[in-house]
């Protein structure tokens, strides 16, 4: 997966990157990506010390400290180069010469040139170490970025919580609540991304917040998923990539809460009784429909109801012989009174009940009792390692049910109407979704009496 799709870095945005474990090797490989051919330019800076670009990393370098001065050669060069780092001087330090400093306002007022696409900032320091707490006055991000980027190597994972790994350790120590000197394990590290003193200090108010947990290999790919899973579970972060940026492909997986939406308001006009209702195993069709989100992993549960709301949701309580296997958080109720319009109702309903956390929602029919935890793990897995904007299910090339939906086209499914919930946007967007086969679960539902009788084997 490539790092710009990864990241949904938007025409416009200033980035900072901040951390360590990789920031400049992640700049450059941003900018690469975004200045391919047909986009603007990308302007690299930095608020911190960065050292100089190396060959191939840039089409051309400009030092100067009048930033009208720096606009000119922005204007004079455009037919040329697409890349180009910018920076007020050179600043000599043990490690050598360095790009100097820029002021915070000049990442805004570059990306207000004519055609820059995006401007990338390095805007923290780490020493080359992998792992880092910041001093009082850092990290440098400029007020107005649009996304901040928290790096963090996963080969300080197993390592000591000392000096020699970790950059300002007894900060780092401190953050995490443990003692200097001690393995840094894989709460460590997600302890200090997501402190508010930590990786979350300086970020601005508004700006989209990714970490990207660097330098990983097949070997620690379970503790990278295990940061990223703790990561999300705290407040402050929208995703989580895991990956090595320096390789062709950087970015294996791409974590985001999920929120699913069970869907249970229709009128079962094709079945002539309440389906939603009716028994299934130890409880009832929307109560196995419930259970199957709340098992996803979901951060968030949202049950849509609309004909016979309350006996639905009494029914989404019911247990049926005394016991109960109900897990997960707890889930919440929303009413959709124009269900008579249609299922794309209930999709923006439930849509418009997740929390502004929430990255992916996962959209389940309560008249699919087939479907599995395990199916829905699929689903997510597929859309962690494509970052798909859609993932289908399918089975033997038929599209089926249940479907993941990322925020980047809840705007899109908000403007569906009739009662076709999101099959059109599938097709629009069909050359950036993914499919999967799962089975014929995917292609099975409840319509008729015979449906039921024939699912439960009861006739």
């Amino acid at each position: 997966m490539r790092l710009a799709w990864a990241l949904r870095v938007m025409d416009g945005d200033v980035v900072a990157i901040v951390g360590g474990g990789g920031k400049t090797s992640t700049l450059y490989r941003l900018a690469a990506e975004l200045a391919e051919p047909g986009t603007g330019r990308v302007v690299v800076t930095t608020t911190a010390k960065m050292l100089l670009p190396r060959e191939g990393d840039a089409d051309g370098l400009f030092l100067h400290r009048d930033f009208d001065a720096l606009a000119a050669y922005h204007t004079e060069t455009l037919p040329y180069l697409r890349r180009i780092v910018v920076a007020p001087d050179l600043h000599d330090t043990r490690d050598g010469w360095k790009l100097d400093s820029a002021p915070l306002d000049w990442p805004r007022r570059l990306a207000d040139l004519p055609r820059v696409a995006n401007v990338l900032v390095e805007a923290d320091g780490s020493r080359h170490l992998p792992l880092k707490a910041p001093a009082e006055y850092e990290p440098p991000i400029p007020p107005d970025a649009d996304m901040v980027v928290v790096v963090a190597g996963l080969d300080v994972i197993g390592e000591l919580l000392d000096d020699e790994h970790v950059h300002r350790a007894a900060r780092a120590a401190a953050l995490a609540g443990q003692p200097l000197g001690s393995p840094v394990a894989a709460e460590t590290m997600a302890r200090i991304l997501t402190h508010a003193e930590g990786g979350l200090k300086n970020v601005p108010p508004g700006a989209r917040v990714v970490a990207l947990l660097n330098r990983v290999t097949p070997d620690t790919l379970p503790l990278a998923r295990d940061v990223a899973r703790r990561i999300l579970a705290a407040p402050g972060y929208d995703a989580a990539l895991i990956g090595t940026v320096q390789e062709d492909d950087p970015i294996w997986e791409r974590h985001a809460r999920l929120g699913a939406v069970v869907l249970a308001a229709g009128g079962a006009s094709r079945y002539g009784a309440l389906k939603q209702t009716l028994p299934w195993g130890d409880t009832t069709l929307v109560g196995r429909a419930l259970r199957v989100a709340q098992a996803s992993g979901a951060a968030q549960t949202v049950l849509v109801t609309g004909a016979n709301a309350e006996e639905v949701e009494q029914a989404a309580h019911a247990v049926i012989g005394g016991r109960s296997r109900a897990v997960g958080p707890p889930w919440s109720v929303v009413n959709n009174p124009a269900w008579p319009d249609g299922l794309s109702t209930s999709v923006r309903a439930g849509l418009a009940a997740l929390g502004d956390d929430i990255g992916v929602a996962l959209f389940l029919l309560a008249d699919q009792p087939t479907v599995t935890p395990e199916i829905v793990h699929t689903l997510v897995q597929r859309y962690r390692e494509t970052g798909a904007p859609i993932v289908v299910p399918t089975f033997a090339g038929r599209r089926g049910t249940p479907t993941l939906w990322d925020r980047d086209l809840w705007h899109e499914l908000m403007q569906v109407e009739g009662d076709q919930g999101g099959r059109a946007l599938i097709e629009d967007f069909a050359d950036q979704a993914a499919f999967v086969e799962v089975g014929e679960a995917a292609a099975v539902d409840i319509d008729t009496p015979d449906d039921y009788r024939r699912l439960t084997g009861a006739g």
